[in-house]
């Protein structure tokens, strides 16, 4: 059935902006990605939801006010988005970069700060420093050098300040590190490395990089990502395999640090739906990283995949309902 406009009936409406860019259609990577959004506006709509689908930068016109949108129509055969026009949204779901000018009133879920921290690793780091393994900014090879003496053990971990799925990570024993083969540009951070091969117990029995998705600090559901034999990166890209971990199963010492390193964002922004990466170590829980574009799963993943999903469509549409309640 075509949606009716927001305008003619009074629904919250949360913005979903998709694309930087200022296109007109857009595609997705894989069915499973696709399958998953079209499920999670499907959600949001009954929950009474309006989804307008946001894209281009250029399109904001402050304070929530876009010049053109997208809704998902389903006509029976399958799903497309119409293209509509100009929208006011209650509050925006932001899973591309989005600038918004100072003092604008736009209620977002990941503000531009949050997002900004979370995409730099050592700012990340320097908010969250005692959560994590010891790490150091280096800008030259001679700086490296002295990282690499400083930081105790015989293995290292080498990042690029920004990226993500593993690429521009070094993993493995110091001697074998090489400037010349790593090839990336400076600045890097060197990070201690540390090693999770005792697993957790009752979940995994070997290394790991365990992923738990935060909704204000409170866990959703978790992700256990294991390397292959004998290797470091646990990213699907590198051979890793991951298992979804109802949030039931997730370690309280894990539970109650996360939200502690919650309470250190919190002055980023009031709503945050975001994860972060840990592994357990012979000292206790560590945090590798945070990342505030947490993929989407689909209803066929299984009971974790579908409750994240109704938790997710639940949380965008109250906060919604909420704004829409102050004007």
């Amino acid at each position: 059935m075509k949606q009716v406009p927001a305008s003619q009936n009074n629904q919250p409406v949360i913005g979903l902006f998709r694309e930087h860019r200022d296109i007109e259609t857009f595609v997705f990577k894989a069915a499973h990605y696709k399958q998953a959004y079209h499920e999670l506006i499907d959600r949001i709509n009954e929950l009474g939801g309006y989804v307008a689908i946001l894209m281009g930068q250029s399109t904001h016109k402050g304070n929530g006010v876009f010049t053109k949108h997208w809704v998902q129509v389903h006509d029976g055969s399958g799903y497309r988005f119409e293209k509509r026009g100009r929208i006011k949204v209650d509050m925006l779901y932001v899973k591309d970069f989005f600038d918004v000018p100072e003092g604008d009133r736009l209620l977002q879920v990941n503000t531009l700060a949050f997002r900004q921290l979370c995409s730099d690793k050592h700012a990340a780091y320097q908010l969250l420093e005692d959560f994590h393994p010891k790490s150091r900014l280096v800008y030259t090879v001679a700086e490296s050098k002295e990282a690499f003496d400083d930081i105790p053990g015989t293995h290292i971990v080498v990042k690029t300040l920004y990226g993500n799925s593993g690429t521009g990570v070094y993993v493995g024993p110091k001697n074998e590190f090489s400037v010349t083969k790593y090839g990336k540009d400076f600045p890097w951070q060197v990070q201690e490395y540390v090693e999770t091969e005792r697993g957790i117990p009752g979940i995994a029995t070997g290394r790991h990089d365990f992923r738990v998705v935060l909704k204000n600090g409170e866990p959703v559901i978790a992700t256990l990502r294991t390397p292959p034999d004998g290797e470091y990166k646990s990213n699907i890209g590198y051979g890793g395999e991951t298992c979804l971990i109802d949030r039931s199963n997730i370690p309280e010492a894990l539970v109650q640090l996360s939200r502690q390193i919650d309470a250190r964002l919190s002055s980023l922004g009031s709503e945050r739906f975001y994860s972060a990466d840990f592994g357990l170590t012979e000292n206790g829980w560590v945090l590798f990283e945070v990342n505030a574009l947490p993929g989407t799963l689909d209803r066929a993943r299984g009971e974790e995949a579908i409750y994240y999903q109704e938790t997710l469509a639940a949380f965008l549409v109250d906060i919604a309902k909420r704004e829409r309640r102050k004007q």
